[in-house]
């Protein structure tokens, strides 16, 4: 009505606005309740701790599968680049070091300050025609008066020093391969990349079972006590009091032992016979997880942000707030993984810490080592502080880079002939070559103590089947061999400096001896059914016999 009082808003109206209200205020509620719910769940220390262990595992899987790509990529060279530096007392020394390879050949440079001097130095390695070795050139400027600073007394080794002053000095490959051969008659090969990258994959696999785990029938470690959140080297983390599972770490080297056995690298240890090696090292784990007790613990920090695990400390039993072992990942984000590993250590005069860092570059693929080492001691005597750093970067290319050798290199032997050490080299060839000789007489009796044992096997069998042994004549027949001792390989026959395959009547050297009777001690070359005895003889190195008899 006009000038009137307007009429009321029917209900059903204004309860549509309260709806119109309260609908968001409940959504906001919800998501607040769900959101703390979640973060609640998300920062709980278990969950950290799970999170943690799992990523961890998995980004080691990460690793391996990286490292196996690049075994696998045929690059043309690489590049390495390093400085150091030291100081101890009053004392400094610093340097640097370069390198380049491109195929076989390669080229490393780096110089050294030595008080007021500082040295240059250059070494290039060529692939020599054998193959087998390289040929190496070595040269060094600011060498001059360095014999007088090593306080030699002979001017004319003093002036011959002077003299090698940025001069090519070239050793030959030929030396090399005197000096590192050893004529065993066997070969010692590596394993491969692919048998190592195998055992990597089954030890991974082993502890993401037993290590990258909280299953309690397991895990290898176990919750001792959770100290909470704590900012540690920039990284927030929560920290875990850790302790060993007896029972579950005795299994975990079992299982380790397994997948190792079980793996190409197990194979090749078979092979090479290391299989007894490695059962020792393995008994000896399992001796040490005896003595495993309720005191050896160790601290954890998990990284709530990246969920890996930041950092593991191993404290000294007696003082674990001064003496301890860091292990750990100092990840934050991007392509680079810096692997690291601590100590330090206290006492009432000595101090002392060190840091070992390997940085993995996914993205460039190098790797740079970083060491650093300090010391400092204030004990009775005087004081002294070491200071030591050092860092280097490797780095793979395909660029092709020219390495080739100098000209005008003088050969090692006259530069030792004109420093008044010219026997060295004829020293080194007869050592080497004593050595080489005596690891070769040492395997040509091993074969032939094995020889004659195999012989006195298929003799014996031969007479548990015949009632009597060969004659001489029959051993020495090729085809009486084939149809009656099959199982003997004929090369048994043949001493390992001797030239045909054949037993002689007497013992000599270079040949093994058949010295067979009858019962009574006569020959039995005319009726073999007599032959009742014998003497296997193989004449040893040093003259000695090696002799095996007949059984009955």
């Amino acid at each position: 009505m006009p000038g009137g009082t307007p009429p009321p808003v029917p209900a059903p109206r204004r309860r549509f606005m309260r709806k119109r209200i309260m609908i968001p205020a409940v959504v906001i509620l919800l998501a607040a309740i769900l959101a703390g719910g979640y973060f609640g769940y998300y920062m709980n220390s278990s969950v950290i701790l799970s999170q943690s262990l799992s990523r961890t595992g998995k980004g080691y899987n990460k690793l391996v599968d990286y490292f196996d790509t690049q075994s696998k990529t045929k690059y043309k060279g690489s590049t390495a680049s390093g400085t150091y530096t030291l100081k101890a007392g009053s004392t400094s020394t610093d340097g640097s070091l370069d390198l380049k390879s491109s195929g076989a050949n390669s080229d490393m440079t780096f110089n050294v300050g030595l008080g007021a001097t500082r040295v240059n130095a250059e070494v290039r390695s060529i692939k020599s025609a054998s193959g087998k070795t390289p040929d190496l050139y070595l040269k060094a400027s600011g060498i001059k008066g360095l014999g007088d600073l090593l306080g030699s007394s002979d001017q004319q080794t003093a002036a011959a020093i002077d003299s090698l002053d940025g001069k090519w000095i070239a050793v030959d490959h030929t030396l090399l391969d005197n000096l590192s051969s050893t004529d065993t008659g066997t070969t010692m090969s590596l394993p491969t990349e692919a048998q190592v990258m195998d055992e990597l994959k089954a030890f991974g696999k082993v502890n993401q079972q037993y290590v990258f785990t909280t299953d309690k029938k397991k895990s290898v470690t176990t919750v001792v006590k959770k100290y909470g959140t704590e900012s540690v080297d920039g990284h927030k983390t929560y920290h875990y009091k850790m302790a060993l599972n007896k029972a579950n770490v005795k299994t975990y080297i079992t299982a380790q032992q397994k997948a190792l056995n079980a793996s190409q690298l197990g194979a090749w240890i078979k092979k090479n016979d290391y299989q007894d090696t490695v059962n020792d090292y393995f008994k000896s784990l399992q001796t040490s997880a005896d003595s495993i007790s309720n005191k050896d613990d160790f601290d954890l920090w998990a990284d709530t942000h990246s969920r890996l695990i930041y950092k593991v400390r191993i404290p000294d039993d007696k003082n674990p707030a001064s003496n301890y072992v860091d292990v750990g990942l100092n990840y934050k984000g991007g392509s680079s993984y810096p692997f690291f590993i601590g100590e330090q250590s206290k006492d009432d005069s000595n101090t002392s810490s060190g840091s070992l860092v390997a940085t993995i570059d996914s993205k460039t693929n190098s790797l740079t080592l970083q060491v650093s080492f300090k010391s400092t001691s204030s004990g009775s005597g005087d004081p002294s502080n070491y200071n030591f750093k050092a860092n280097l970067t490797y780095k793979p290319t395909n660029n092709v880079t020219t390495i080739s050798a100098p000209t005008g290199a003088e050969p090692l032997s006259q530069v030792l002939d004109e420093l008044g050490l010219g026997d060295i080299l004829t020293s080194l060839s007869q050592s080497s070559g004593s050595i080489r000789e005596g690891e070769q007489d040492k395997a040509q009796d091993t074969k032939r103590q094995v020889d004659i044992q195999a012989i006195q096997t298929q003799l014996e069998v031969f007479f548990s089947e015949n009632g009597y042994y060969p004659s001489l004549a029959d051993m020495n027949s090729g085809a009486w061999v084939n149809d009656h001792l099959s199982s003997l390989d004929q090369g048994a026959l043949e001493d390992p400096n001797g030239s045909a395959r054949k037993l002689a009547a007497r013992p000599a050297a270079k040949v093994y001896a058949y010295q067979v009777t009858d019962s009574s001690g006569k020959s039995c070359e005319n009726n073999d059914t007599q032959c009742a005895k014998y003497i296997l003889t193989a004449t040893l190195s040093d003259g000695s016999a090696y002799t095996q008899t007949n059984l009955d």
